[in-house]
């Protein structure tokens, strides 16, 4: 590899990726500054204020610092609520994320041989952002960098580890681990040991996280475990607007808005899969359709905007591949390497 290839894949891509993140959060930031647009209800109503309450005083999870999240996602809560600035540090924070999202599914593509793919991948998630809300404050574009991270590293016990992550920023993130111990079951040696390690992994993770909540605010690790494991459940099959069984109709049109306003990557993503039907594929395009597949399942729950934010760059990169395929008439070589 010469300096400028080097300098082009290392350096110039991931600075441009940042770069789109950032705008979009500035953008939003300014829109809020100027009195546009309000500060996500989420973020408004229930994590700024408890953010508030556990710097005065009150211990996580107890009173006004009450919240479903897991805890990891409410440590970087309350860091943020500690710089005074909490809407501009999280937003851009936000756009951080996304970025970092776009770089990972660049890099995970890059690795497996298809790097002009793994760019258009990036561009594509981070054009979808906007439609799926996802500028705004959110757990989930926060779990999507542990997922993708799972994806890239070798041990077990460290894709445990980030799949714990992304499950501890928001509880959807678990089902990360269901395609990732399927690969890891099907490996033809050291499967059981890889797999217990996945768990192992983890479970680790998750002990730490509640641990740090009891040993921080003792009072609070009961109302921890009950508001973010325990009602998980309830919250999954609760009638409320949005949900498939309550109000299909409305339901539907939440999905089909995304959709929609997303043609230009779910119809290549749809290319991509045909292909992938008939056995003409590549490498990487069954476990992505896997992972995709899996993390479109909270959309059934609710059809909110920003739950498409879990599978999206796996949608992007599925969008990508079936530009190539649109290009090349399935043969490789217009944006495959």
């Amino acid at each position: 590899m010469d300096v400028r290839e080097f300098t082009t894949g290392r350096i110039l891509v991931p600075l441009l990726f940042l770069a789109l993140g950032l705008i979009e959060s500035i953008h939003r930031l300014v829109q809020i500054r100027v009195g546009y647009i309000d500060l996500f209800v989420d973020a408004r109503a229930v994590w700024k204020p408890a953010a508030h309450a556990v710097l005065t005083g009150t211990p996580l999870y107890i009173g006004h610092a009450t919240d479903n999240k897991p805890p990891l996602w409410q440590f970087l809560n309350v860091l943020v609520g500690l710089t005074g600035h909490y809407t501009a540090v999280f937003t851009l924070l936000v756009g951080i994320a996304n970025a970092t999202a776009a770089i990972l599914i660049w890099r995970y593509l890059r690795l497996a041989g298809y790097e002009k793919i793994g760019i258009l991948s990036g561009v594509l998630l981070l054009s979808m952002i906007p439609v799926v809300q996802g500028r705004v404050i959110n757990v989930r574009s926060f779990a999507v960098i542990g997922i993708l991270v799972a994806l890239q590293v070798r041990h077990p016990f460290l894709k445990g580890l980030a799949v714990g992550s992304a499950a501890l920023m928001s509880q959807y993130g678990i089902l990360a681990g269901i395609p990732i111990l399927w690969t890891l079951l099907n490996r033809r040696e050291g499967r059981w040991r890889d797999a217990s390690l996945f768990i192992l992994g983890g479970a680790v993770l998750c002990l730490v996280s509640y641990l740090l909540v009891y040993f921080m605010w003792p009072d609070s690790f009961v109302a921890a475990v009950r508001n973010s494991i325990l009602i998980s459940g309830h919250y999954a099959t609760q009638s409320a607007k949005y949900t498939l069984w309550e109000t299909p109709l409305v339901w539907g049109g939440g999905i089909l808005r995304v959709v929609l306003g997303s043609l230009y990557v779910f119809l290549p993503a749809a290319l991509t899969a045909r292909y992938e039907v008939s056995g003409r594929t590549a490498d990487p395009i069954p476990l992505l359709s896997i992972v995709a597949v899996t993390l479109l399942l909270p959309l059934l729950v609710r059809s909110f905007q920003v739950y498409w934010i879990y599978p999206l760059p796996f949608l992007a990169a599925l969008g990508a591949f079936g530009y190539d395929l649109f290009f090349s008439e399935g043969i490789p070589g217009v944006l495959s390497d």
